[in-house]
């Protein structure tokens, strides 16, 4: 018996042991691949309540220690209009499921970074709240180039519409087309309209459907489609469009979206119909 005893004690202290390896070893793991991700480690104790940081953390936000012992400190380096949206949720009921937000930090030398947060709740048998563990990652060269990209789409809109254009695309994957609000003005349509290929085609002189559908059958040999057609509007005028499109196709080659440009054209053609009657 003291032999199984001894036996039984070994094979535990064994298991144990194994089990505390691999323990450490994915801990290991755990520290490289948030090393590798650039992610920072942060938590959050109510009681205190307190916070601390990881390395990676703690410099992310330009802190001088790991830990905070007065969690409200950390309003010192978060940018003033993001501070009440990242304090709302533990002022109030942290929400049991994991809570995604992004803020700017002032750092020291007075730069601005962009940071985004994921921390969930930890809450004990009977739903206290205990406390909050989450991460860190620096978002700010994608915020920067989201407000490049929307400062471009602004310039461009001011461009479209101070040259009357209107703007299509059609997406092939759906068969949905989109028109803009200056198209939709053009073809005499409200503008709360959904543009269907049916709306289209009613849309078109008889004489010219053939010619603007044929790229769309055809599959869009070429990657440029340049098309004048006529309209008849609903109160029975009719108006010359010019449409200019660029096609995006996949790796594969094939058509997957095409994007283009409405020119009113009426007076052009009305300008170059005269002037063939004077020559004539």
């Amino acid at each position: 018996r003291e032999i199984e005893a001894t036996q039984s004690i070994a094979s535990d202290i064994s298991q144990r042991k194994r089990a505390e390896e691999e323990l450490e070893s994915t801990l290991r793991q755990l520290e490289l691949a948030i090393s590798g991700a650039q992610l920072g480690i942060w938590s959050f104790d109510p009681k205190a309540p307190s916070c601390w940081f990881s390395d990676r953390s703690r410099d992310l936000l330009g802190l001088d220690d790991n830990y905070l012992a007065d969690a409200r400190d950390l309003e010192k380096v978060v940018h003033p209009d993001d501070w009440e949206t990242l304090a709302a949720p533990y002022y109030g009921r942290y929400p049991d499921e994991p809570l995604a937000m992004e803020f700017r930090v002032v750092r020291p030398d007075g730069g601005i970074r962009w940071v985004s947060a994921l921390g969930a709740a930890v809450r004990d048998e009977q739903g206290h709240f205990q406390a909050v563990y989450g991460i860190h990652f620096d978002v700010t060269e994608r915020k920067a180039a989201e407000e490049e990209l929307e400062l471009a789409r602004n310039r461009l809109d001011l461009a479209v519409e101070g040259a009357s254009l209107g703007g299509w695309s059609y997406d092939f994957a759906t068969g949905r087309s989109w028109y803009s609000d200056r198209s939709k003005e053009m073809y005499g349509l409200p503008l709360d309209m959904e543009v269907t290929t049916e709306v289209i085609r009613d849309s078109l002189h008889p004489d010219d459907w053939k010619e603007v559908s044929r790229p769309y059958f055809e599959g869009f040999l070429e990657d440029r489609i340049e098309i004048e057609y006529r309209v008849f509007r609903p109160d029975g005028t009719m108006r010359w469009i010019y449409s200019l499109g660029a096609v995006e196709r996949d790796e594969g080659g094939d058509v997957r979206e095409v994007n283009g440009v409405h020119v009113d054209i009426t007076e052009r053609k009305a300008a170059e119909e005269e002037l063939a009657d004077t020559r004539r």
